[in-house]
């Protein structure tokens, strides 16, 4: 046995993605995604070892064999998919229509139950003459999978960016939940689709430059990075102290939550309340200045007010025009703004102002501040702390 430099790629990711698998699903399975994640893992390794045979030509003398795992292939997106959705939606549920997106996977391996009524030798006889002659039926097979591919990667792309708006309802400060890690995952697996497809296309103008390697290869860096990356960032929301505002987050629907106001026509507010209670809020937020806390939540700041988080969140996004995320970083950015323009404060380091005013996140601190004062806070310093003085 002969192995290249791309079969011991291969061959490794495959043992990393069984280790994984069984690591998350035997130490992490709190999370319903981490489940999920778990089988992604499992699933992965039996696809890149099932390729790593057929290079090494394992299944000359069992070529049933060969074709059993391509279904695992239709299960792939989708799974990608379900652990965006559960890792998003920790109150989810998989119910039994979900059971319907692995009806592809289901009918591919009810098309190939007749292969088994053939005898091994035959098998091989036709799976030669398919790969020299690019037979319909596997460039159709191919097509389709690219197609369920782009479409379910194309969803969790939207879940991802429907989550941070949600976000915006109920957290101040973002860089630990935002889901850039997984988005940029997704986008790593939609190259390695895309470039199946181009290597699918060549083969079927009769030029075969890589013999999908690359598409493989990239296969095995998304295993890599996606089981480490989801170790070290997903369990993060299942922290106690997180479980509140998750579950709360829930209940709470984006659209109408930033678009509409017809989620509070029912919550008994007049006109004369949610006056008492946006005076109230200002109040508590000059006074009290709850925005310090970089870990402020929209509960967090209900139970200071001593409101509910639902008739905050009415006072914010309706009367106020602003999420809460927008809302408690615009304070921050306004002593921020002070504190650098202080001469009593000229000798304190931009990020500890930044720390001081409610920022956990130096990225973050910059970006809003030059949204906000259309200069960065060195350029801001600069020009104001002179006239301070």
């Amino acid at each position: 046995m002969t192995l290249n430099t791309l079969d011991l790629v291969l061959l490794l990711a495959a043992s990393q993605a069984v280790f994984l698998g069984i690591l998350i699903l035997q130490k992490y399975p709190g999370l319903v995604a981490n489940r999920i994640l778990g089988i992604m893992m499992l699933l992965y390794a039996t696809i890149l070892g099932h390729n790593l045979a057929v290079e090494l030509g394992y299944f000359n003398r069992f070529p049933h064999l060969l074709l059993v795992p391509l279904g695992f292939t239709l299960l792939a997106a989708p799974l990608h998919y379900f652990y965006a959705r559960f890792l998003t939606h920790p109150d989810s549920r998989f119910g039994r229509k979900d059971w319907l997106h692995a009806l592809p996977a289901l009918l591919y391996w009810l098309a190939i139950s007749p292969d088994f009524a053939v005898s091994a030798q035959d098998l091989n006889a036709r799976l030669s003459v398919a790969a020299e002659t690019i037979s319909p039926r596997f460039i159709l097979f191919n097509l389709l999978l690219v197609l369920q591919a782009m479409i379910y990667l194309g969803l969790t792309l939207v879940l991802i960016r429907k989550f941070h708006q949600r976000l915006r309802l109920m957290f101040s400060s973002l860089e630990r939940l935002k889901l850039t890690w997984l988005q940029q995952m997704t986008f790593l697996l939609i190259a390695a689709w895309l470039i199946f497809a181009m290597e699918e296309f060549l083969l079927m103008l009769g030029i075969n430059l890589t013999s999908f390697d690359l598409s493989s290869l990239l296969i095995g860096v998304y295993i890599y990075l996606m089981g480490y990356m989801a170790l070290l960032k997903s369990e993060i929301f299942s922290q106690p102290a997180l479980a509140g505002p998750m579950h709360l987050l829930e209940a709470m629907d984006t659209e109408e939550a930033m678009e509409k106001s017809n989620r509070y026509e029912k919550s008994g507010l007049s006109p004369e309340r949610a006056q008492a209670l946006t005076s109230a809020l200002v109040e508590v937020m000059d006074q009290k200045k709850p925005f310090t806390n970089n870990e402020l939540t929209l509960a967090d700041l209900a139970e200071v007010v001593q409101v509910t988080p639902h008739n905050l969140s009415e006072v914010l996004n309706i009367h106020l025009q602003q999420n809460f995320y927008d809302f408690i970083n615009q304070y921050r950015i306004e002593k921020a703004k002070r504190d650098l323009a202080d001469p009593a404060k000229h000798h304190l380091k931009i990020l500890a102002i930044a720390y001081d005013a409610g920022f956990n996140s130096k990225t973050a601190f910059n970006t809003l501040f030059k949204q906000s004062a259309g200069m960065t806070p060195s350029e801001y310093r600069a020009r104001f702390l002179p006239r301070a003085i």
